[in-house]
């Protein structure tokens, strides 16, 4: 027992010094980069896409397909959606390849979901349909979600969720925030203006405690909003979690759910941008875990699983974790063979 006891030691020690960190990806609209960042706040983020789009828009919403290593952006101004591999950490120069079924429809293009099961891709637009899907693979043309109910114009802010089949989506010129049963077309409001809804961004759902979030601008292009929370059945008035003071302006917002934490992305015109963290239940004070002095117009934000590149106490770390293997396997050996004897 007690030398099965040390293999399984040894054997934690030797994956968790393999283990990547977890990490996110965020995008830089000014220029027309994307990086990716360490979660815990360690290290700088490093660029994993130079050139994204190949425009001076550049890119805004990201979609991270972990299971074909694809990462899909949205480009703003320029009304298109592209898909590039990610590679790893190796960075990229772009551009990434233009999906052409997402233009048209017209309209800056923000928030983007994949649905990979239905080799789909949904968006918002900010044009009067607001909610576009698409085929992954380019072909066809794009379709409205939308086809009757509570219209959305300017779509700034979306999430799919694929056990109900359902995008929830928030419109920054409506003030409102929807939720659209994708086989049916029907869109039922949530909230409204009425409900302290005020220029929804980035927005994302929490399949497991039934909640909705959302950064919305409260000070226009100078800076100011709000982290907000609501009821996924758009039941209660949604409350604050987090006020973002001006000259910062929120954008994207990203959901924990196992670790009860959000993130959110915010930028201001003149002195760069910086990726929050803060509690799901909005207790204590946000922390900035990434201060980027010189990105322009962070928006888009994804969780990724991309594999890091070895800091030097990582490879410490993993040197000693095959040590500890060998040390183990070497152990057993020996208490083997004189038992043996």
């Amino acid at each position: 027992m007690k030398k099965l006891s040390f293999i399984i030691l040894s054997l934690t020690c030797f994956i968790q010094s393999i283990a990547g960190q977890d990490q996110l990806i965020f995008s830089d609209t000014k220029n027309d980069r994307i990086y990716v960042a360490n979660l815990d706040g360690s290290g700088s983020p490093q660029v994993l896409v130079y050139n994204a789009t190949g425009d001076t828009a550049g890119p805004t919403g990201l979609f991270y397909d972990a299971v074909n290593d694809l990462l899909y952006i949205n480009n703003g101004n320029e009304r298109e959606t592209y898909v590039i591999s990610s590679d790893g950490m190796t960075p990229i120069t772009g551009p990434a390849s233009f999906l052409p079924n997402s233009n048209p429809p017209s309209g800056e293009h923000f928030a983007i979901q994949v649905d990979l099961p239905n080799n789909r891709y949904f968006f918002c637009t900010d044009n009067s349909n607001g909610i576009w899907v698409a085929n992954t693979d380019g072909s066809g043309t794009s379709q409205a979600v939308i086809t009757t109910g509570t219209s959305i114009d300017n779509g700034s802010g979306m999430d799919y969720n694929a056990t109900t089949n359902t995008v929830v989506a928030g419109s920054n010129e409506s003030n409102n925030i929807v939720s659209v049963d994708v086989s049916t077309g029907v869109s039922t409001l949530l909230f409204d203006n009425e409900d302290g809804v005020s220029g929804p961004r980035g927005l994302r759902i929490d399949k497991s405690g039934g909640r909705i979030f959302w950064a919305q601008h409260t000070g226009g292009n100078n800076g100011s909003g709000k982290i907000m929370v609501g009821n996924l059945d758009g039941s209660g008035t949604p409350s604050m979690l987090y006020d973002v003071p001006a000259p910062y302006l929120p954008y994207d917002v990203l959901v924990d759910e196992r670790n009860d934490h959000i993130y959110w992305s915010e930028f201001n015109r003149s002195s760069g941008s910086r990726v929050m963290k803060g509690n799901l239940d909005g207790s204590g004070s946000p922390v900035v875990l990434h201060n980027m002095s010189t990105t322009g117009y962070m928006r888009g934000l994804a969780f990724a699983n991309i594999s890091a590149i070895p800091t030097l106490s990582q490879w410490g770390l993993f040197l000693f974790g095959l040590l500890i293997v060998s040390l183990g396997l070497i152990t057993v050996f020996n208490l083997n063979s004189v038992k043996t004897v």
